[in-house]
């Protein structure tokens, strides 16, 4: 049969079943309204069934059914969208939008779908939950997908290959926070940073007034942000199981940080580095500050460039002509201050160490670090706004995530933006927690948090789109990320 006879066949069946509505369905209220429906897609309440497509209303109780290569997406009263993937069977067990009461319960028996939650999910977290076979998923305000896996995820992830990541890898989570702090992506994209959630390589980390982060490591290091800080994670790597391959770059663009190095640290310290815009740090196994004040700061960007000999001759004969200016430095420029350990600075001045109890100040990339410069009070105060990162108490299973194949039974879940729990459906005890840029597998094997983030067979997944579509009345798309109808036989019947 060609596609379009079978696209012909589909319309006809779906069509006879649109007579079939009894008056049960008609007097209810509807929840939500279908946005875009592709390919087949029934909504049945009950013993009835409705062929979907733009415009078709949706009620409390119905189920929607998406054929092979079929999908809808559905807009509910609340604002909350979601996309239905290929081959799903998904049902509203429960939605109420009143004034005392918030309440919404979905119900995935068969495939997947991606949510981007509305009003209710903001105004009353706990008001928001999906349920599957699998497990129990608990929605606070957030974008997120879920997929109930049968062989298809397998073969999706042994196609991609076994090292194929989905997205970059997460480094660290936050161990603390007070106040005010936000990541930006790579891709330009902030987020809220709160207690758990991950954060990335390439993350620019920022903290408000009166604010302060912790930061716990995967090698075991730690780094507070004081408030007013901007700190950019260019490279962390580190692997468990070869740990003398870790390196790690950072950056501190502005205001000041506390640090505790670890692993990588001590297996190779001249890969643990801390770029500033006058000097790059690296360490010697210890604990130490730094602070990036004023003209420290104002490049905006941290200086790697190396110690070039001419500039080092220049730097020499500067501070030979002109001692009375060295003499004389201010507070502004760079800081360190080591309270353990040993730590190391290099630039365009040379390389120097400091032992622990002291405190250098750069005054400039040219300018050689001096130790007869006291410690500000202002800086002093500034420190102690926020604690060493050795003082804050880490959860044991913070950065307890691992890494397993996907397998069939799984329930994969993704975040993209907020936080969800899922909690097992044959054991309550167990439950996996999951931020922005997180994502879990439960059920056939280990129930786990996966450590590269999110794996490929869920970003690569065409149907796993953000539903915020914008289409036009007569139901054609005019902006979106939706999969071609071109991708599959079945997909060019357009309802």
């Amino acid at each position: 049969m060609s596609v379009p006879e079978r696209c012909l066949s589909t319309v006809l069946i779906l069509l006879v079943a649109l007579f079939v509505i009894s008056p049960r369905a008609m007097a209810k209220q509807p929840i939500g309204t279908t946005v875009f429906a592709q390919g087949a897609v029934t909504a049945s309440l009950e013993s009835d069934i409705r062929l979907v497509g733009h415009g078709t209303p949706v009620y409390e109780r119905d189920v929607l059914t998406a054929g092979k290569g079929s999908f809808a997406i559905v807009e509910l009263n609340d604002g909350t969208r979601l996309t239905l993937r290929p081959n799903s069977v998904f049902r509203f067990d429960e939605y109420v939008d009143a004034e005392d009461v918030e309440r919404v319960r979905f119900n995935l028996f068969k495939g997947g779908l991606r949510t981007v939650t509305g009003t209710v999910a903001g105004r009353a977290p706990d008001a928001f939950e999906l349920r599957t076979p699998v497990a129990t998923v608990g929605i606070a305000g957030t974008d997120f997908s879920a997929r109930l896996c049968e062989r298809d995820c397998e073969e999706e992830a042994e196609a991609l290959g076994e090292d194929s990541g989905g997205g970059p890898d997460i480094v660290g989570r936050v161990a603390f926070v007070k106040g005010e702090a936000t990541a930006v992506s790579l891709f330009n994209k902030e987020r809220t940073l709160s207690a758990g959630v991950g954060v990335f390589q390439g993350d620019t980390l920022e903290t408000g007034s009166d604010s302060f982060v912790v930061i716990a490591f995967r090698d075991e290091s730690r780094i507070t942000l004081l408030e007013n800080t901007q700190f950019r994670i260019s490279r962390h790597e580190y692997d468990v199981e070869s740990p003398e391959g870790g390196s790690a770059l950072m950056r501190l663009l502005q205001g000041g940080i506390r640090v505790v190095a670890g692993i990588i640290s001590n297996m190779r310290p001249e890969a643990y580095q801390i770029a500033t815009p006058v000097a790059t740090i690296s360490t010697r196994g210890t604990r130490f500050d730094v602070v990036c004040t004023s003209v420290c700061a104002q490049d905006g960007h941290a200086s790697l460039s190396p110690a070039i000999p001419a500039a080092r001759m220049l730097a020499t004969l500067i501070e030979g002509a002109f001692p009375s200016a060295y003499a004389q430095a201010g507070p502004d420029g760079l800081f360190v201050i080591v309270r353990f350990g040993r730590v190391a600075s290099e630039s365009a001045a040379g390389a120097f160490e400091f032992a622990a109890g002291t405190t250098a100040f750069i005054a400039s990339e040219l300018a050689r670090p001096r130790t007869d410069v006291p410690l500000p009070a202002a800086i002093r105060a500034f420190l102690r706004r926020a604690p060493v990162p050795e003082d804050i108490e880490v959860q044991p299973n913070l950065l307890r995530d691992s890494s397993r194949p996907v397998q069939e039974g799984d329930l994969a879940v993704a975040v993209y933006d907020g936080s969800v729990t899922a909690t097992s459906t044959s054991d309550p005890d167990v439950v996996v927690d999951l931020g922005e840029g997180d994502a879990g597998l439960l059920g056939a094997g280990e129930p786990t948090r996966l450590a590269g983030g999110t794996p490929a067979f869920v970003t690569d997944d065409p149907y796993n789109v953000n539903p915020d579509v914008v289409v036009g009345e007569d139901g054609s798309v005019v902006q979106s990320n939706l999969p071609s109808p071109e991708g599959e036989d079945a997909m060019s019947c357009r309802m």
